[in-house]
């Protein structure tokens, strides 16, 4: 692959994991706190 094909994937991956940490702030973020201590999470954890 060229420098810029490798670039791009890599861009690509980046854009897809944060995506994805995004979705999973929004899920947890509709959690009740009951439900997040059920599971070991504090609410000010997501922010991190």
């Amino acid at each position: 692959m060229t420098r810029v094909a490798h670039l791009t994937a890599d861009l690509w991956v980046a854009l897809k994991r944060r995506h994805a940490e995004r979705e999973t702030r929004r899920i947890l973020a509709s959690l009740s706190d009951a439900q997040l201590d059920d599971i070991g999470v504090m609410r000010g954890d997501l922010l991190r």
